[in-house]
């Protein structure tokens, strides 16, 4: 049997069910494949068999199942079994209605997240938190690791680019678990809940390393691997930008990148001039499985991150940019077929990002207004921070 040294909040929880619910409390559970002990029990039946009432399910993007694609919406059903509904927030509605919250005291967020804005599931988290103040409803939140919780990275949220993958005032890599994001918005955006969090355990970040840490499942259909989960925010532009290939489809999504106009050897050599810290560089040819390169075997490169307590991923995003678009072009980078502007905007939550790589600003320069731009944000944030970064 697999064992960790790592204890997820929702363990803590089935052991100890009256240290936070009142006897025979009814709980909504929002939750995933990937929310499961340190046994691998999924997290449902952990409560169940710890006698604690599961009223319902909640289920997030790619849905309770984690069948559902990327951006598919997602219908509400019932539990097979325990005939209860498993209700959907990435459907008809993207909120928990009063009607979902009605027979329930609590509603329990057990989401394997990765401390990214644009990954939606932070966004639920918030949708959530909201309708269970207007509705008079408790929030506990039973935390777990990310694979990135050392150094927030990226532009703050313009308001006038908000959308559910730029919902709340956070850089694009934010660096919190769901605990410390929770514990950071209820202040942050004046949220009236009752909330707990129950922490895991051990507190040191250091400790939170695949695979000595829990059993690994895959928190939506593209993160494959806590790498992938690493490399999320690096790469994730390719969703707006279909000149560059981020190996989704592959057995490396996000953690490779390549086209066929791609020289792979020059990409290395003046991404590796650049000294980022945390990351290397290499050559790797595959075959793309995803349009519009599907079948082709491309050039590309594969990124190695050698130490993710100083790694900045959206960092690395802007200047793979800028060099992928000196050797595509603008017009080939910014101008093929499905290619969306917006959507790019919504990512970064800011157009100032597009408009400065399209004018030719420096990568630095580009980096250096955010980081400026971030220093009251990362006041806050440590304010809510549940364990050492040390």
């Amino acid at each position: 049997m697999h064992t960790s040294t790592l204890i997820p909040g929702i363990e803590r929880l089935a052991r100890h069910p009256a240290r936070w619910l009142n006897a025979g409390e009814s709980v909504g559970l929002l939750a995933h494949p990937a929310s499961v002990t340190s046994t691998g029990t999924p997290s449902a039946i952990a409560l169940r068999d710890a006698g604690i009432r599961v009223a319902a399910l909640f289920g997030p993007e790619h849905g309770y199942y984690g069948t559902a694609t990327a951006g598919e919406p997602v219908r509400v059903e019932r539990h097979p079994t325990w005939k209860i509904p498993v209700y959907s927030l990435y459907g008809a509605t993207r909120v928990p209605t009063s009607a979902m919250m009605k027979k329930i005291h609590t509603i329990i967020v057990d989401l394997q997240d990765i401390g990214a804005r644009p990954y939606t599931y932070g966004a639920t988290l918030l949708n959530v938190m909201r309708a269970a103040a207007a509705s008079g409803k408790r929030v506990i939140v039973t935390d777990r690791p990310i694979p990135l919780p050392h150094l927030p990275d990226g532009p703050l949220t313009d308001p006038a680019f908000e959308s559910f993958v730029a919902a709340y005032p956070a850089p694009m890599l934010h660096a919190m678990t769901p605990g410390e994001l929770a514990r950071w918005l209820q202040p942050a955006l004046e949220i009236p809940v009752e909330l707990t969090v129950i922490p895991l355990t051990p507190h040191r970040c250091r400790r939170w390393q695949y695979p000595g840490g829990l059993p690994w499942i895959p928190p939506s259909q593209g993160i494959l691997s806590w790498e992938s989960a690493i490399c999320y925010t690096a790469t994730v532009f390719s969703e707006a930008l279909p000149a560059v290939d981020i190996g989704r489809g592959t057995t490396l999504p996000f953690r490779i990148v390549g086209a066929p106009w791609l020289n792979a050897d020059h990409l290395i050599n003046r991404l590796t001039g650049i000294h980022l810290p945390g990351v290397r560089f290499y050559p790797y040819r595959y075959r793309a499985a995803r349009d519009p390169v599907k079948d082709l075997t491309l050039d590309g490169i594969r990124i190695q991150v050698t130490n993710p307590a100083v790694f900045r991923p959206v960092t690395l995003s802007i200047h793979l940019l800028h060099e992928l678009e000196q050797q595509a072009g603008e017009k080939r980078m910014w101008n093929t077929p499905g290619t969306r502007p917006e959507f790019f905007d919504k990512l970064y939550a800011t157009d100032r990002v597009r408009l400065q790589l399209r004018a030719s600003s420096s990568p630095r320069d580009i980096v250096r207004a955010w980081r400026h731009d971030l220093r009251p944000f990362t006041a806050a944030r440590t304010r809510a921070l549940l364990y050492s970064r040390a």
